[in-house]
Formats: structure tokens, C-alpha cells, sequence
């Protein structure tokens, strides 16, 4: 499950294909392995992000032509001290109340 679908279902109501969020040939084959799927870049305003819950918030076009990261490299980033600052739980629950604000 991913935003309270499944993942066949979100890519399909986003007219996403696998290979559209995996690298790897054999991961987008399978299309299962969440860990690697590279999902999320740094929106320039947090509504974007309401597309991941609602399809017709989402921009496709959009999503395609940013750089994005799987939750692997953002677990590496951030427990290597990827950005300067590491991981910051503070900023972290910042970012939740503001995300949960505009829903």
C-alpha cells in the first residue's frame, strides 16, 4: 500500500508505469519493492504533494521531469549527514504540521 491504495492502483490513477518510478529493469518488472522506488523530490510548494493522496491534484508531467529519490537514498542521505545538517526530528514534525495544514 501507498497512500492508502495500492501501489498498482496509485501509479494507475496517476498514469505512471513502473518504469517511471523504478531504475532497475527487474524492479520495475516486479513492481513491489517500495524501499527503492524513487518517489519523492523536494516540492517547491507542499500542495504539490497532495497529488500523492489525490489523482487529480497530481502533475504528472511534473513528477516525471524531477530529480526524485527512493526512501533508500534518503535513509543514506540522512544517516550519512547528506545536506549538512543529518537528520533533524524538529524540522521533520515542522514540515508534517505544515503538510497537514494545507490538506
Amino acid at each position: 500500500f501507498f497512500c492508502g491504495v495500492s501501489f498498482e492502483k496509485w501509479l494507475a490513477e496517476r498514469q505512471l508505469l513502473p518504469s517511471d518510478v523504478w531504475e532497475d529493469a527487474r524492479e520495475a518488472e516486479a513492481a513491489t519493492e517500495l524501499w527503492v522506488a524513487k518517489l519523492f523530490w523536494k516540492p517547491s510548494l507542499g500542495d504539490e504533494l497532495i497529488g500523492f493522496w489525490d489523482p487529480a491534484h497530481f502533475d504528472k508531467e511534473k513528477f516525471l521531469q524531477q530529480p526524485r529519490a527512493s526512501l533508500a537514498d534518503l535513509s543514506a542521505s540522512s544517516s550519512s549527514g547528506g545536506g549538512g545538517g543529518g537528520d533533524d526530528a524538529r524540522e521533520r514534525d515542522a514540515r508534517r504540521w505544515e503538510l497537514r495544514s494545507l490538506l
